[in-house]
């Protein structure tokens, strides 16, 4: 196999790893094991942050790839808000809005994909930072439950997370991220609708 190839293959195996994530967080959420959970979500958010900065350092970008990369984020965040919700750990209004806004996007892609007008829209810095904020949010509420269970495998670890990050404290950072996710929720959204439609009005005007 040519080097080139290796090269491609490699961050490609890490979004694929992200996809596959999603099932076992799920299992171990359904599990109530969130020791488990944790790990996994941590290992696929890394799997996130290293799969474009080596697609980018080796000049391995691929089509198939700039699709699966949102897919894989997009596909684990919403299962993890959905799991979290129904067991009253993430306010349920917060996740129908992120899996409204998602469904939102996908839908009107799809539509016009549908009418044979095929679109391509970039990700927007605020897009972005929605899923950062996303990432983190969820990070935080699976760390506080993984952390309190008497199942964490480091037990030191988790009494210097419960002297730096008490209740009251972790309490209000995460009610900071609960309006952060959900304002750049709604901003992404419609900075999204805004770019489709807008594309949309310029193919119109060619034809």
């Amino acid at each position: 196999m040519k080097l080139r190839s290796v090269l491609t293959l490699f961050p490609l195996s890490l979004t694929f790893a992200r996809l596959c994530s999603t099932p076992l967080a799920v299992w171990a959420l359904t599990d109530l094991n969130y020791v488990l959970a944790f790990y996994v979500f941590c290992l696929a958010a890394l799997t996130d942050a290293l799969d474009g900065m080596m697609a980018r350092l080796l000049d391995a970008r691929t089509t198939i790839g700039s699709y699966l990369d949102p897919i894989a984020d997009k596909l684990l965040l919403v299962a993890v808000f959905v799991m979290l919700g129904t067991q009253g750990l993430i306010p349920v209004w917060l996740v129908i809005l992120v899996v409204f806004r998602d469904a939102m996007i996908i839908g009107a892609v799809m539509l016009f994909h549908t009418a044979h007008r095929p679109l391509t829209v970039s990700p927007a810095l605020i897009s972005k930072l929605n899923s950062l904020a996303q990432f983190i949010y969820v990070g935080l509420v699976l760390a506080s439950q993984a952390f309190s269970s008497q199942a964490f495998p480091h037990q030191a670890f988790a009494s210097t997370w419960e002297n730096l990050m008490p209740d009251f404290i972790l309490d209000r950072v995460l009610f900071g991220f609960i309006l952060i996710v959900a304002v750049t929720t709604l901003s992404s959204g419609g900075v999204y609708l805004s770019r489709i439609f807008n594309l949309v009005s310029v193919n119109d005007e060619r034809k």
